[in-house]
């Protein structure tokens, strides 16, 4: 008897992709960034968490692709972009330097 597994567990590109859906631009930054998404995925919201998991920012976009993040600690932060049924289009990592 075969079991389904389950995970929380999401995949974090490191580097560009070029066949990934989503670019962080400028990486590393220091006060806001642009999030393109390549295809027909519009973007609800954008989720920011910590390294430790922990959510610092989440905010409906509307098709927004600049966002503005002054105010946070220099460091990484894991940047997930949510479609409009609530799924996740694709999360990246984001350096953010000293302002």
């Amino acid at each position: 008897m075969r079991y389904a597994s389950y995970t929380d567990t999401v995949t974090i590109n490191t580097q560009s992709n070029p066949n990934g859906n989503m670019v962080l631009w400028p990486n590393p930054t220091n006060g806001s960034f642009f999030v393109g998404i390549n295809g027909n995925k519009d973007i609800k919201s954008i989720v920011i968490r910590d390294m430790l998991g922990r959510k610092v920012w989440e905010e409906d976009v509307a098709g927004r692709n600049v966002i503005e993040i002054n105010g946070f600690a220099t460091g990484m932060y894991v940047v997930a972009a949510i479609s409009y049924n609530d799924h996740i289009i694709e999360a990246l990592k984001q350096v953010v330097t000293g302002l």
